[in-house]
């Protein structure tokens, strides 16, 4: 027993074995999955098993070109259809999960019920409900993922249309709303008869700058429910730029073109200078995209950069120049958004940027390390359509400006909810009587930490979090991993500068003095 005890007091603490748990599980998916790749190369080819599967994997290789040739064509289709439909099992036990788009199943698995135990449609808010319907067939359960907030399905049937539609069979009652096609995407759909315990948001968030997803964070759309927990020492952001959004300020005039449309020259030239310097100049070796609300801004910007810039170059960075449309479910290290917006501008793309918000959002999200603006900062917050400022933009003119501004904290005394009861007595019972210098509800990126304790010239922080076990245990009773990316993100910030101290609600409860015994030790004894 006191060799045990001593092996667990040699661990360290429980906080710190979890968070070497986290990085072994983030190494073992990095080599699962080119361990993955592998066996599919092996389980597609044949491999070196000689039984009835790769006999059936042989016989679906030579079926498949014909199902496609003769599917619907009667006879000789319904033949291979059967064919196909009795060998797909035995090739299933090969290749036991199938990546495809909604379109092009019909033309490699078979049309039969249950055939999967579980399908994922991914990107579900994009995806129609009909051409969905073969796959929730060819499943047991199913698993939708989507974004509601993002890109919506494009259709082009108009509501009016449907709705006559639907009067004249007698299938308009409210309780087939969420069905339409016109409007309702797959995600509604499933949203609207999946029961609550069944819908899980996923708030954890690893891709952007906080800087950048934190405006997506606002009341524009997600409200406050992600947690970011991005490590911004893994971004591969350019030296010479220290935000995670910047602003490049241009004034420019409104060109009309042919038809309704219009150009932003002096836009559309400094997003060029900008990937050319990145790519020429500066020798950026990150991945790099542009984004504009206009079809007609993007082909030319796509132009002139294709013109001016290697080819290499730009196939080094994957760069590519679309609208929010062609980036979705993709990403850059750098995004330069070209903003598009004038108040002279015609009225239809005025339309479209202020009924469209989400679309900013996308383009927003598909930045890593930088998302670069490109505009007049006060031509885009003066904005307005229908004699009403375009909300969105207002308030991202405004963010930006604040990003500039470093927030004075005062140590004053903190307010605590009602919530907040031992934070509170651990304040007044222990930190404050001790004269620690401690700050409540210190702001550091997205968080908000229950107490930072920072000492004049002194270089280490410590952030200090009480947790209840209500709201920071699994049912298993582990704690929460979004804990321990928290304090992982919080130990990179400041250059590494912060350390974590989390107490347990019953620590307090039981021994206060211990646990302010154990801060006041940390303050005297680290640098």
């Amino acid at each position: 027993m006191k060799v045990s005890a001593e092996a667990l007091k040699n661990i360290g603490e429980i906080d710190e074995v979890f968070e070497k748990m986290t990085d072994t599980k983030i190494e073992v998916g990095k080599r699962s999955g080119a361990l993955l790749q592998v066996k599919v190369k092996e389980n597609a080819s044949g491999g070196i098993r000689s039984d009835e599967t790769h006999d059936a994997l042989l016989q679906y290789r030579d079926i498949v070109p014909q199902f496609k040739k003769f599917r619907g064509s009667g006879g000789k289709g319904q033949v291979i259809s059967k064919t196909l439909a009795a060998v797909f099992p035995k090739v299933l036990k090969r290749l036991p999960c199938w990546a495809v788009t909604n379109l092009s199943i019909s033309g490699r698995i078979p049309l039969a019920p249950g055939i999967f135990d579980l399908l994922v449609i991914d990107e579900a808010s994009q995806c129609d409900i009909p051409s969905c319907i073969p796959l929730l067939y060819r499943a047991k359960q199913a698993m939708v993922i989507g974004d509601p907030l993002q890109l919506p399905q494009i259709t082009q049937i108009a509501q009016s249309d449907e709705s006559h539609f639907l009067r004249r069979n007698q299938v308009d009652g409210m309780e087939n709303n969420h069905l339409r096609y016109s409007d309702k995407s797959m995600y509604d759909a499933a949203r609207r008869v999946t029961p609550q315990a069944g819908c899980t948001f996923l708030s954890s968030h690893y891709r952007c700058h906080p800087e950048i997803i934190q405006f997506a964070n606002s009341a524009h759309w997600y409200e406050d429910r992600l947690e970011v927990f991005t490590d911004v020492n893994r971004l591969n952001r350019p030296a010479f730029w220290k935000r995670g959004v910047e602003w490049v300020q241009v004034s420019s005039r409104v060109t009309p073109t042919s038809g309704k449309g219009f150009l932003l020259p002096e836009e559309v030239k400094k997003t060029v200078d900008i990937v050319k310097d990145l790519l020429e100049k500066h020798k950026y070796e990150g991945t790099v995209g542009v984004v504009c609300p206009h079809n007609k801004m993007v082909n030319r910007i796509r132009d002139q950069i294709e013109k001016s810039v290697d080819a290499r170059l730009l196939q080094a960075a994957n760069f590519e120049a679309q609208t929010a449309h062609g980036f979705q479910g993709d990403e850059r290290d750098i995004i330069v958004y070209a903003m598009g917006v004038h108040p002279d501008m015609p009225r239809g793309p005025k339309w479209f940027v202020a009924e469209n918000s989400n679309l900013f959002n996308v383009a927003l999200s598909r930045a890593r390390a930088v998302f670069i603006v490109v505009g007049d900062m006060a031509a885009v917050g003066n904005v307005r359509y229908d004699n009403a400022p375009i909300a969105y933009l207002t308030d991202f003119v405004a963010y930006v400006k604040s990003l500039g501004k470093k927030q004075t904290i005062e140590p004053g005394e903190p307010v605590f909810t009602p919530e907040q009861l031992w934070e509170e007595r651990f304040y007044r019972q222990a930190l404050k009587p001790a004269n620690l210098p401690v700050y409540g509800q210190y702001p550091l990126g997205p968080y908000k930490l229950d107490f930072a304790l920072l000492r004049k010239g002194r270089l280490r922080k410590l952030d200090i979090e009480i947790d209840g076990e209500a709201y920071h245990k699994d049912a298993a009773g582990r704690r929460l991993r979004r804990d321990i990316d928290r304090n992982i993100y919080v130990r990179a910030q400041d250059g590494g500068a912060w350390d974590v101290m989390r107490f347990w609600v019953y620590e307090l409860r039981e021994d206060m003095d211990a646990c302010l015994k154990k801060i006041q030790h940390w303050a005297n004894s680290t640098p």
